[in-house]
């Protein structure tokens, strides 16, 4: 895996930030001519650093004193027309790759930039939209207040869906019942910015999740059952008639910061695999699992322990990390959490797979990554990284490459994938777009 990119702001000014630019440039009010003139450049660095890849732009923003100034607009479409841009989202190896770009930017609007497309004579493959597995039946092992935005983004991804949330006692219930209707309190008042949903309790105990109220979405289902995720008999006969832990399309494990927390939750992870192993072979299908534990050391042994076992549908993660990649820089970065809470959502531009279609269509020569990348913004979608078939069958991802980078060029006969930003659903993106947060 050939990934050393991360994903960086930069803004020609910041006034909450005191700061600002010499002579900042200006890229004129065409979001397709913008995101041109930063891809053209983005792409022709070979040299001193890695190559740049634009992701969308920092647009004015008027508003009340004391609110942000600016909004984020990624992968904008070609036709919409722009506030001043006063500054670019890109994923780069640094961001002195960013600033050099930045720096080197036009103080007035010229003409288009011009994108150099792949040689005639080369015959790109059919790229379609790689479908997600199902998310139609999910268990949650643990709550803290924070689960309540994953729960809706999970809802939201997958509506008409059903949750099946574990907790320990009486009293862990009866905290997640509180959050939950404080939480929904706030959405009601119209106190909570962005995309939310309001969870309501049911006579039958099952609590009804309605989200997005002036999109019509639809009601999903959530049940918060106490239960002892660690003992089997629970996993094999789950409450609220969810049935055996194997029959689910995934399982995610949220860490507390109990000194035991951890430990309960690589005990079920232990006992679930041995679980799904009992199915047999014929069960070939095994959900996702996804956990969270708070030691980073803890994460790093079960992550090694499932990849040497070659099971690839368990991931575990540090909350200490997770923090550190998105906190930190949410804190630091204005606006840095709208992006992240964009491309990570089920709504407006995300990162989607595209696969290699079977077939004849395509030819067999060389391509390379910025022709890719050309090709692929002129159907509006932004190019990340390609997935390469290697010598042994497995693949490698390359993000961003260029130089003597694996991934800069390469046989189209080798290419199994990409993966790009593009709109999460193709009819919904202009109205995704609307009701993106804007605090």
């Amino acid at each position: 895996m050939c990934i050393r990119d991360r994903i960086y702001t930069c803004f020609f000014d910041a006034r909450g930030l005191s700061f600002s630019m010499k002579d900042p440039p200006d890229l004129g009010s065409s979001a397709r001519g913008a995101m041109d003139t930063l891809l053209e450049r983005g792409l022709a660095r070979t040299k001193d650093g890695g190559r740049v890849i634009p992701l969308g732009l920092l647009v004015e923003r008027s508003g009340r004193p004391g609110e942000r100034d600016f909004d984020v607009t990624i992968n904008p479409p070609d036709d919409e027309a722009l506030p001043r841009v006063r500054g670019f989202v890109g994923i780069a190896d640094r961001f002195a790759s960013i600033w050099s770009i930045a720096s080197d930017l036009p103080q007035h609007p010229g003409p288009g930039a011009t994108l150099a497309a792949a040689p005639q004579d080369v015959v790109l493959p059919t790229l379609a939209r790689t479908h997600r597995r199902k998310t139609t039946r999910i268990l949650v092992c643990g709550f803290r207040p924070g689960s309540i935005y994953m729960l809706e983004e999970l809802f939201r991804s997958d509506p008409g869906g059903e949750v099946l949330v574990l907790v320990q006692n009486a009293e862990a219930r009866t905290q997640a019942l509180a959050a939950l209707d404080a939480h929904s309190e706030l959405v009601k008042r119209g106190l909570m910015h962005g995309r939310h949903g309001v969870f309501e309790r049911q006579v039958d105990g099952m609590i009804s999740v309605s989200l997005d109220r002036d999109t019509d979405s639809g009601v999903s289902a959530m049940h918060l059952c106490v239960a002892d995720a660690m003992a089997s008999r629970n996993l094999v006969d789950l409450p609220a008639e969810f049935g055996h832990v194997a029959d689910l399309d995934a399982i995610i494990f949220v860490a507390s910061d109990t000194e035991s927390a951890d430990k309960r939750t690589a005990t079920t992870l232990l006992k679930l695999e041995q679980l799904l192993d009992m199915r047999g072979p014929e069960q070939t299908r095994r959900p996702r699992v996804v956990a969270e534990v708070v030691d980073g050391r803890l994460a790093t042994r079960l992550e090694q322990r499932y990849r040497k076992l070659g099971i690839d549908d368990v991931r575990v993660f540090s909350t200490q990390e997770l923090r550190a990649y998105f906190l930190f820089q949410a804190v630091v970065v204005p606006g840095f959490d709208t992006v992240y809470a964009e491309l990570l959502g089920s709504w407006g531009q995300s990162f989607v797979h595209r696969h290699v279609v079977p077939g004849p269509q395509g030819s067999d020569g060389r391509c390379t990554f910025a022709a890719l990348a050309v090709q692929l913004r002129s159907q509006g979608d932004v190019l990340i990284a390609v997935e390469l078939a290697g010598p042994s069958g497995r693949t490698t991802l390359c993000v961003a490459p260029c130089g003597d980078a694996p991934g800069t060029e390469f046989s189209l006969s080798e290419l199994r994938g990409v993966w790009v930003i593009a709109p999460d659903h193709q009819d919904q993106a202009a109205q995704a777009r609307a009701l993106s947060p804007t605090a």
